[in-house]
């Protein structure tokens, strides 16, 4: 599972600089990972089935919020946690997700209440993801 995990890290590198510089995540590289990493869990079997799919409905889930509120939540970042939860699994994935979260939004009042960013100014997402999903994957390892 180590090494899915620093797949997904590797993933979310690249993705975050995409992100930093143009705000923007391109489909193709993000379905081709959740697809590639999909098939190896079916083949090596180390992931239970309920697992992905669960996973599968956070990331539709969060594509379908995108839609409804119309980006408020990047369709880019859904993708990712879509991709990112085809390699970890739902709970893992759920996880990284809320801490994640909890950091943007810990970031976001700091840079407020230094009158950095007004409140209708946005963050890329998809770094945070990458530092959560870090951290996790790093706390895993060293708890070993």
């Amino acid at each position: 599972m180590i090494l899915f995990c620093c797949f997904t890290i590797l993933f979310l590198f690249f993705l975050s600089i995409e992100d930093l510089k143009s705000r923007r995540v391109r489909l193709l590289p993000a379905l081709i990972f959740a697809g590639g990493m999909f098939l190896s869990h079916i083949i090596l079997k180390d992931l239970p089935l309920k697992e992905l799919l669960w996973g599968s409905l956070l990331g539709a889930g969060l594509l379908v919020i995108s839609l409804i509120t119309h980006s408020a939540i990047g369709g880019g970042d859904a993708l990712a946690v879509l991709s990112c939860a085809s390699a970890l699994g739902g709970s893992a994935e759920f996880a990284a997700l809320l801490l994640s979260l909890l950091l943007t939004a810990l970031f976001s009042i700091f840079l407020l209440l230094r009158r950095k960013i007004s409140r209708k100014d946005t963050l890329p997402f998809l770094p945070f993801l990458f530092t959560g999903h870090l951290i996790l994957t790093l706390t895993q390892f060293f708890r070993r």
